[in-house]
This record gives structure tokens, C-alpha cells and sequence, in this order.
């Protein structure tokens, strides 16, 4: 197996490891746990993505320019992509933080009011759904660009 391919493998498991773990009910007294699990698969995820990104996005893009030069404006469009990836992965990364913050808040209160916590699971299962199909989306379309700059008909040869 090349390094490429091990390292979309991985990318691949690690998400549905992740998604797994976000399509599971939360239950009350496991929140603070399955807040922190949320934030050490974004950290995680954070720095595997970084790496793939370096190694086979890269070296993806470089093969495609070299196949067909023409495609160069989508490499940057998907080079923009990879970048707002990460921004969104650390954006989620520091809502699960904040999320680990306001459950110990409540399950430490004398009252304990769970409406709160209760409002922002969803819409945070939500949003870090949409961005583990945001990266599956990222590797399909660096796929078939890279099919397309080897399959492209490029007009008569002769």
C-alpha cells in the first residue's frame, strides 16, 4: 500500500470513527466525557489533516499541474478549501472546549439547568457532521480532478 493511499485510508476510518461517535445518543451524566472524546477527535483530526493535506493533496496537485497546467485554477480553489477545512476544524475544536466548560458549569451547580447544554449539542453534532462530509467531499472532488487531468481530451494530437 503507498503512503497515499494509507494516509486516505486512515482519513477515511478516522472520520467514520468520529461520525460513529457523533450519531450516538448523548446521555446525561456523559456529556462533560463526550464533550472531551469531541474535542480530542477534532485535535486529532486537526493535526492528521494538516498532514494529508502536505503529503497526498500536495502531492495529488502536483501531478494534476503536471498533466494539465490548465487546471491550476482548480488546485487553488481546492488549496482555499483545505485551508477553510482547518479554520472550521479549529473552530469546532474550540465550540466542543467551550461546550466541556458550560457542562462542568452545570453539573457542579447547585441547580443544575441542563437547558442550555441541551440547545447546543444538537446544532455541534450538526455542524461537525456537515464537516466530516465537507472533507469527504474535498477528497472526491481532488479525485476527480486528478482523473480528469490524466483522461482530459486535449484536441487533435497530429
Amino acid at each position: 500500500m503507498s503512503e497515499q493511499s494509507k494516509s486516505d485510508a486512515e482519513l477515511v476510518e478516522q472520520l467514520a470513527k468520529f461520525e460513529k461517535q457523533l450519531e450516538t445518543p448523548v446521555v446525561p451524566g456523559e456529556m462533560y466525557g463526550w464533550a472531551e472524546r469531541g474535542q480530542q477527535e477534532l485535535e486529532a483530526l486537526s493535526t492528521n489533516y494538516a498532514a494529508h493535506i502536505s503529503s497526498s493533496h500536495e502531492a495529488q496537485y502536483k501531478e494534476i499541474v503536471k498533466q494539465d497546467d490548465s487546471q491550476i485554477p482548480h488546485i487553488e480553489k481546492l488549496r482555499k478549501e483545505d485551508e477553510a477545512i482547518l479554520k472550521e476544524v479549529e473552530k469546532l475544536s474550540e465550540a466542543f472546549a467551550k461546550t466541556k466548560k458550560l457542562v462542568d458549569a452545570a453539573e457542579n451547580a447547585p441547580q443544575r439547568d441542563e437547558a442550555e447544554i441541551d440547545g447546543i449539542i444538537p446544532s455541534l453534532i450538526g455542524e461537525t457532521i456537515a464537516l466530516i462530509i465537507r472533507i469527504r467531499m474535498q477528497e472526491n472532488a481532488i479525485d476527480t480532478w486528478y482523473v480528469e487531468a490524466f483522461q482530459r481530451d486535449r484536441g487533435v494530437a497530429d
